[in-house]
């Protein structure tokens, strides 16, 4: 019996503020996008918050490529102030 072992993929979750959408349809091309990246395993856009949540493999994708992808589709990338990371003291 032959056994194989499966390397373990670690996602990486990312919520990202976007700016510009007015409508649904603005959302759903955001979220189409998102999902049309190779190394993207979920996206999902919400329009009343302004907000993209992407869960993505680091391996394939990383940060800059899903920003760039958002800024090509015609929307505005924010930077997220809630990120506690990233507040000055």
């Amino acid at each position: 019996m032959k056994l194989q072992l499966q390397e373990e993929t670690i996602l990486k979750t990312e919520t990202l503020s976007i700016g510009g959408m007015h409508c649904a349809s603005c959302s759903a091309r955001v979220e189409k996008t998102l999902r049309g990246l190779q190394g993207v395993e979920s996206a999902a856009v919400n329009l009343a918050t302004e907000k993209a949540t992407v869960v993505f493999d680091p391996g394939l994708l990383q940060l800059p490529a899903i920003k760039d992808a958002i800024t090509g589709a015609g929307y505005e990338v924010r930077e997220n102030e809630d990120n506690p990371e990233k507040k000055k003291s």
